[in-house]
């Protein structure tokens, strides 16, 4: 599973998130975390970018072709 967390996020609360990770790693879960100083969305372009790039990385690892 790959989270992306904004770190001033009030619709998704980024403890909750991180409790669903740890909580996942706890039961054996691969997840990997992109944290971001933004809210719920980004609306800066190269933060945008970022999380897109990390986006379609994890999928090229985890999604077979």
């Amino acid at each position: 599973m790959l989270a992306l967390i904004g770190e001033h996020d009030t619709r998704c609360v980024p403890q909750q998130v991180y409790n669903y990770v740890d909580a996942l790693r706890a039961r054996g879960g691969e997840v990997e975390v992109y944290a971001y100083g933004e809210g719920h969305s980004s609306y800066i372009v190269d933060e945008e970018v970022r999380e897109w790039r990390t986006v379609l990385e994890f999928l090229q690892r985890h999604v077979p072709r």
